[in-house]
């Protein structure tokens, strides 16, 4: 180690580096300065590592000044250093090119505080000189260069400036970042979710976790892109979290009932079955909302009572019960009564009464004033169509069938005897299942009621049935 002679105080020391080659020729042509590469630095335990710009010191602690020149042309090289009293030399001979000397100084005082000036001067053998300059920061390692909070020495070791208060510009303290929110204070951003550490921490979100309220979006898509909040799951509180409105059910997360149709998203994917991006589901124009909370309906079924009438239909336009099929109870569903009668199935209810009960009674009281009540089924003399002869003891004042035994009361059972009748007296099962529009089941129970009544017959035909009327069974071919 060179011996230390005297220091130069604070603000004012000055080192002057030279190299000297003595007792040598100079070369006929000098090295131009600009070829040479002259470097200083510190080193030792008295170097300070940081990301500043700049060289900084430990106060107190020992140090290397450090020179290094490279593409030098002489073989011989001569350090000399002035530092804190008379220049004190070294002499070293470059390798590959490059040379350099590195002096050791002792302890700096304990009033060294604060910037530094150093100047170094190279001259090599054939006279070429070249000359640097700079400031060295002497600082403490328990002070606070930048007054963030954060003592000098423990931003080194966190790889933060010592003279930034913010090393990362996130608008937190270094301090901050290390003390109260555990995040990297080098890194704007220490979850990566698009926030900036100090804009998380003013929305309350939380700069280590990229999705704070834990709902699959992240803290920046709420915030930049579907202006949900970022530290509740379900913003809208309809029952859906956030990010299955966006990726699963395309509703709005900020809006409980996307449709406007009266029920939540979450009542609609959860409780209903309905589409909570349409109003009316089942497209019968009720909205979802009307028919589950004012009308009782089923809000994925269009015609809840199965009645050929939808339900807004029953509901606007005829002021039917649209989860009874037969609202005024006459035994006529109401969308047969439309049908039928092309009027409104309430106002035409006597008119019905009169179908089901006077009509048929008029119909008994004119047979037996003809002389027989009987149908063919009884044993009565039965009917032919007008003009064939009458049958063998048939009473001759017999008119024949009249415009009262064409007449069929307006009921299921009417109506299915008028389809049979207008089809030869036979009809596939399926097929009068499509022409009233009934449900199957409706249609299965009817059936089997006239066949009780032997007013038809069921033959099976394959996988269904045939169903004729009785009268017409003899005109099956036989085997």
């Amino acid at each position: 180690m060179i011996p230390e002679t005297h220091w130069i105080g604070r603000l004012a020391a000055l080192l002057v580096v030279s190299l000297v080659v003595g007792g040598l020729p100079a070369p006929a042509v000098a090295q131009p300065a600009d070829d040479l590469d002259v470097r200083v630095t510190f080193g030792g335990p008295g170097a300070v590592d940081a990301p500043d710009d700049g060289q900084f010191l430990w106060r107190s602690n020992p140090y290397d000044l450090r020179v290094r020149v490279s593409n030098a042309s002489t073989d011989t090289l001569e350090v000399c250093v002035r530092h804190r009293g008379d220049p004190q030399c070294r002499t070293t001979t470059p390798y590959y090119g490059t040379g350099g000397a590195a002096l050791e100084y002792s302890d700096l005082p304990d009033d060294t505080d604060g910037p530094v000036r150093w100047q170094v001067v190279v001259r090599t053998e054939d006279e070429t000189t070249v000359t640097r300059t700079g400031t060295v920061e002497v600082v403490d390692r328990t002070g606070d260069l930048d007054a963030d909070g954060l003592d000098d020495e423990p931003e080194v070791r966190a790889g933060t400036k010592l003279t930034a208060s913010d090393t990362d510009n996130d608008s937190l303290t270094d301090f901050a970042e290390l003390e109260e929110y555990n995040t990297d204070p080098t890194d704007p951003d220490g979850d990566s979710d698009g926030l900036r550490d100090g804009q998380e921490v003013t929305l309350g979100t939380d700069p280590a976790d990229p999705d704070t309220d834990g709902d699959g979006l992240s803290d920046a898509a709420e915030v930049n892109e579907y202006g949900t909040d970022p530290t509740n799951p379900d913003t809208d509180d309809d029952g859906l979290g956030d990010a299955a409105e966006v990726n699963e059910h395309g509703t709005d997360p900020t809006d409980p009932d996307t449709d406007d149709d009266g029920l939540t998203d979450g009542a609609e994917v959860d409780g209903h079955g309905t589409d909570p991006t349409d109003p009316d589901t089942d497209d019968d124009d009720l909205t979802d909302g009307a028919e589950v909370d004012e009308h009782g309906t089923d809000p994925l079924e269009s015609n809840t009572d199965g009645d050929g009438l939808t339900d807004g239909a029953e509901v606007d336009e005829h002021g039917t019960d649209p989860t009874d099929p037969d609202t005024n109870g006459d035994g006529l569903d109401d969308g047969l009564q439309r049908r039928v009668l092309a009027g409104n199935p309430v106002v035409f209810a006597p008119l019905g009464l009169l179908l089901v009960v006077v009509l048929p009674i008029s119909y008994r009281l004119l047979r037996h004033w003809q002389g027989d009540d009987r149908g063919p089924r009884d044993g009565g003399t039965g009917r032919g169509p007008p003009g064939d002869a009458a049958a063998p003891g048939a009473d001759p004042r017999d008119p024949g069938p009249t415009a009262f035994d064409r007449v069929a009361p307006i009921t299921k059972r009417g109506e299915i005897e008028r389809l049979l009748e207008a089809n030869g007296g036979r009809m596939k099962q399926h097929e009068i299942v499509e022409e009233t529009e009934w449900s199957k089941a409706t249609i299965s129970r009817t059936l089997s009621e006239m066949t009780d009544d032997e007013v038809i017959v069921k033959m099976p035909v394959g996988r269904e049935n045939l169903i004729l009327l009785e009268d017409h069974e003899a005109d099956l071919p036989t085997d």
